[in-house]
């Protein structure tokens, strides 16, 4: 288990390898899943990339550097309900250390399913 910055507490951190996509992740409504991603040294930007199997906009995407996000503390996030594809881009520092980034996708609150939402997840960094 991993303690969270807030009281919540992450039971399941997946870890992401640069542009290896999980195929079949899913999630339930209100409820995360969450992966590790670290970028090596000279990594000019992060995408990350969840694209929902069979349903539109019943998933949301967040990024935190800190630690897991929550739906009040990230970084970044994509909560589109018109698109089954929901992209995060941005520029990453040069660093001469590897940098961790925690993603999390949470199955939307306002979902019409009761069955998890599938769907496959990438993450990708080039190096410099």
């Amino acid at each position: 288990m991993v303690p969270s910055h807030t009281n919540q507490i992450v039971t399941a951190l997946h870890r992401l390898n640069n542009g290896d996509a999980r195929q079949s992740d899913s999630v339930a409504m209100n409820e995360w899943q969450y992966y590790r991603f670290d970028i090596t040294v000279g990594g000019s930007y992060l995408m990350v990339e969840a694209l929902e199997l069979n349903t539109t906009g019943n998933i949301w995407l967040y990024v935190n550097q800190a630690a897991p996000p929550t739906l009040s503390d990230y970084d970044y996030s994509n909560t589109k309900l018109d698109t089954a594809n929901h992209v995060i881009y941005f520029p990453v520092r040069a660093s001469t250390t590897p940098q961790m980034f925690f993603i999390g996708v949470y199955g939307s609150p306002i979902s019409q399913r009761g069955d998890p939402i599938p769907y496959a997840i990438v993450a990708y960094s080039p190096q410099l």
